[in-house]
């Protein structure tokens, strides 16, 4: 699975209930298009990230997909095309925009809507191997959702871990600690839900 993760927000003339709205929209857009490769998106409000400068809140969009191959036809298909007006809008609200590409390298399959994630980086010169060793030892690979940055796509640092509690992690990861709340979610087969 990849994760297209998007993070943006609201100009300052907006009111959050305006910027939310229009986030629905564009989701509920995407969600009913029947867009092969497209499994749900999730939105949060987001605090203490650093890439999102001084202020270090925004909002995180998380676009869950089987493969890279479907941000081409989201980003060139006709589903696009009837989903223009909806996305032009929300994005006429928005500033502060960054995106990165991230691969699932292991999952519980439940933490997709944790509130607690951990951004952390390898330590220069370890290998895959050791990395994956070192996260290992703190925490089970089966009790979280474990995500790579690929192709050094992203503002963020390279490795994403979502989980239920909060984890302590070796300071060699410089581990960056970002309170998540989720505002919607969409998948194909479900309804929206707002939170």
């Amino acid at each position: 699975m990849i994760g297209y993760v998007f993070w943006h927000q609201k100009v300052d003339s907006v009111t959050s209930s305006i910027y939310e709205n229009g986030l629905k929209n564009f989701h509920s857009n995407l969600a009913n298009a029947g867009i092969r490769g497209y499994l749900g998106s999730i939105s949060f409000r987001v605090e203490g990230a650093y890439w999102f400068g001084a202020k270090k809140t925004g909002y995180e969009d998380w676009y869950y997909l089987t493969d890279s191959g479907v941000i081409d036809i989201l980003n060139h298909g006709d589903s696009f095309g009837k989903m223009m007006a909806s996305h032009n809008n929300g994005a006429s609200l928005a500033t502060g925009m960054h995106a990165g590409l991230y691969q699932l390298k292991s999952s519980s399959a439940k933490h997709r809507e944790s509130t607690r994630v951990v951004w952390l980086s390898k330590p220069g010169g370890m290998s895959d191997e050791d990395f994956n060793s070192l996260v290992s030892s703190t925490v089970n690979p089966n009790n979280i959702d474990f995500w790579k940055r690929q192709m050094v796509l992203g503002p963020t640092p390279e490795f994403c871990i979502m989980c239920d509690k909060r984890i302590d992690l070796d300071p060699q990861t410089k581990p960056i600690f970002v309170k998540r709340t989720e505002v919607l979610k969409f998948s194909p087969d479900t309804k929206f839900e707002i939170v």
